[in-house]
C-alpha cells in the first residue's frame, strides 16, 4: 500500500489491485489496445498502461483526479498517457505524489502546427502547471508506479484526435532520449525545464495541491478563465 495521507486526501493506493482505497467512483483503465497507434513500436506483452480515478473530489466546477501509471516499456518508449489538448485555452495543474515523471508539452493554437515543445522533469511533490494552449503527455520515467493528482475544470472535454492522427506527441521519450515523431511537419527543438513555485497560481512548494484548493479555492480561478493570468514563470529552463 502507498499511503497518500500526506497529500491531504486520506487515501491509500494498492499496488496489487491498482485501486485507490475510499474512491467511490468508477476507475477507468487505459489499455495498450486503446493506444496502439500512439507508440513507435507497440509491444504485445503489456495490457494495462494506466488507471484514472476521476472526481476524487470537486470544488465547484474544478475536479480533483488521481492517475496511476505503471512502470515499464512499450518497445523503446516509457509508458505514457495518450496525450490531449484542451479547448478554449483551459490550463491544468499536476502534482507528482509518487515516482518520477516527464511532462511533454507542445503548444498549438490550431491543434495542427506546433510552435513550442517543453519537456518538464518532475520529482515527488513537484507541482506542474500546464499553461493554456499546450497539449500534454505524461511519461513514467521511474522504476515504480507513478501516482499523480491533477486539478482541471469540468467545463470541457479533452481533445484527443490531434494526437491520434499524428500517432502520438511531437516527440517520443525513449531509453535513448528524445526522438522526433515523423508524422509532424517542422518542429522546434525541445526545451528542457523543471517546475517552479507560482504562489499567484496556488502552487506553493511543499504544500499539497489538495490542501491548496481546499483552503484557497479562489487562487485557482485561472483553471476556468486564464486570460488575465501570467504563466511565464511556471518553469525554470536549462
Amino acid at each position: 500500500m502507498i499511503d497518500l495521507n500526506s497529500y491531504g486526501i486520506g487515501m491509500r493506493f494498492d499496488e496489487e489491485t491498482m485501486e485507490l482505497t475510499g474512491f467511490k467512483g468508477k476507475r477507468d483503465v487505459r489499455k495498450l489496445e486503446d493506444m496502439r497507434g500512439m507508440f513507435m513500436e507497440p509491444d504485445e506483452g503489456i495490457k494495462d498502461l494506466y488507471y484514472m480515478f476521476r472526481g476524487v473530489d470537486s470544488f465547484d466546477s474544478i475536479r480533483y483526479d488521481v492517475t496511476a501509471l505503471l512502470p515499464g516499456m512499450v518497445g523503446e518508449e516509457y509508458i505514457k498517457t495518450k496525450g490531449h489538448y484542451h479547448p478554449d485555452a483551459y490550463p491544468e495543474v499536476y502534482e507528482v505524489m509518487k515516482g518520477k515523471a516527464f511532462y511533454l508539452l507542445q503548444r498549438s493554437d490550431d491543434f495542427e502546427s506546433v510552435d513550442d515543445v517543453i519537456l518538464v522533469e518532475a520529482e515527488e511533490r513537484d507541482i506542474v502547471v500546464i499553461p493554456p494552449h499546450y497539449g500534454h503527455v505524461t511519461v513514467n520515467r521511474g522504476d515504480g508506479v507513478l501516482i499523480m493528482s491533477n486539478l482541471v475544470s469540468s467545463r470541457f472535454s479533452s481533445v484527443y484526435e490531434p494526437y491520434e492522427r499524428k500517432k502520438g506527441a511531437a516527440y517520443y521519450i525513449t531509453v535513448d532520449g528524445v526522438v522526433r515523431n515523423g508524422n509532424y511537419g517542422s518542429l522546434p527543438h525541445v526545451r528542457r525545464a523543471k517546475p517552479r513555485e507560482a504562489r499567484d497560481l496556488g502552487v506553493v512548494r511543499n504544500r499539497p495541491l489538495y490542501t491548496s484548493i481546499k483552503n484557497e479555492r479562489d487562487a485557482f480561478g485561472y483553471l476556468e478563465e486564464s486570460e488575465e493570468y501570467d504563466f511565464s514563470g511556471v518553469f525554470e529552463f536549462e
